[in-house]
């Protein structure tokens, strides 16, 4: 999928690959069925982040500075971050989309790396293809059972809490690449 998408990169001259696309390629390979890995979450994770990193940039007079790199931060730029983080996570949990790869793209965004109108819509092109043929190969092999929406408050915490308080008495589907502890069911 990587490969695909540097390919695009290359033949196109666009900056489809930026480090954030990495975390959202590994959630949705290592977990294809958990909320996070849901296309709806993937891109509107994604899509908030631009929106919050740039939102940022504006309303703390960073749209044209510098990206942090060239220099130190400023009081202004590392509130941008504190205040773009802090929306993401915010918007996400209220629209109940999952995605902690998309923390990854405010920051990019809100550091000014990258940040044009062009760069922007890049990113979002490229978050597209990545949930897109993600989500085509899990379905097509099965990792991924449904498009369904996966409630995202069922986290493994949570199913772990309720299992013990409730005492219910479930199997646990164990994949290849995860290792079994003593006592645990296999």
């Amino acid at each position: 999928m990587l490969g695909g998408l540097g390919a695009l990169a290359a033949a196109f001259d666009q900056p489809y690959l930026f480090p954030s696309v990495g975390p959202t390629v590994m959630v949705l390979a290592e977990r294809p069925r958990s909320a996070s890995a849901h296309p709806r979450n993937v891109i509107v994770g994604h899509v908030i982040g631009l929106a919050a990193g740039l939102l940022c940039l504006l309303v703390f007079g960073l749209r044209h500075a510098p990206p942090v790199l060239h220099h130190r931060p400023s009081a202004a730029r590392v509130a941008a971050v504190v205040v773009s983080l802090a929306l993401t996570t915010l918007l996400l949990q209220l629209l109940r989309a999952p995605h902690a790869p998309a923390g990854a793209t405010t920051l990019i965004v809100s550091l000014g790396l990258l940040k044009s109108v062009h760069d922007l819509v890049a990113i979002g092109t490229a978050i597209v293809f990545v949930a897109v043929v993600a989500t085509v190969l899990n379905v097509a092999t099965r990792r991924r059972r449904s498009l369904r929406v996966d409630n995202p408050r069922d986290s493994l915490l949570t199913n772990a809490m309720r299992d013990v308080t409730v005492g219910r008495e479930e199997s646990v589907e164990v994949l290849p690449a995860q290792r079994v502890w003593p006592g645990d069911r296999e």
